[in-house]
């Protein structure tokens, strides 16, 4: 299981310290990289500039898009972690967005899941997926820890317990 935790940049976010060119140097995305399919790319790059990401931000977005298996399909499910291009209009004290794409029978690919998060965690073994939440999410305020899990059941991806503490 790898944990991936984005509550640093959410605090930096939040506090105001992020402008629209920070992610200006640096390397650029891995060429062997795995591209995502193409309506998943289109709608994050187009969710990433409508909060106002420059294309250099976007070029250094290592780690928006991965594919992973959470569905049981043959093809490979998309998770699409904003966090890897954090911006004030889309991550706060809640996190960044997280969404998880899976294929439709007919081969085109749909959001199952599009959530604020502060952290997940994908395991293999069973698929799995693990978010680690604002408190309010639990019953609690923001500092309290909140985590959920979700599995693939009936076509979609569910709760497998309640929002819990850690």
């Amino acid at each position: 299981m790898r944990i991936l935790r984005n509550a640093a940049a959410a605090a930096i976010v939040a506090a105001g310290l992020l402008g629209p060119n920070l992610f200006a140097a640096g390397a650029s995305v891995a060429a062997e990289a795995p591209r995502p399919p193409p309506e998943v790319e289109r709608s994050a790059l187009s969710r990433l500039r409508k909060a106002g990401a420059t294309e250099d931000a976007l070029a250094q977005g290592e780690g928006l898009f991965r594919p992973v298996r959470l569905s049981g399909a043959a093809t490979p499910d998309w998770l699409v972690d904003y966090a890897a291009v954090p911006l004030g209009r889309l991550c706060g004290t809640g996190g960044c967005p997280l969404q998880v794409w899976a294929a439709t029978p007919g081969g085109r690919y749909r959001v199952v899941l599009d959530r604020q998060v502060l952290g997940h965690a994908v395991s293999d073994t069973p698929p799995a997926l693990r978010l680690e939440l604002h408190g309010v999410h639990c019953g609690g305020t923001g500092s309290d820890p909140c985590v959920q899990h979700l599995a693939w059941r009936d076509g979609r991806l569910a709760r497998t317990d309640a929002a819990r503490g850690r």
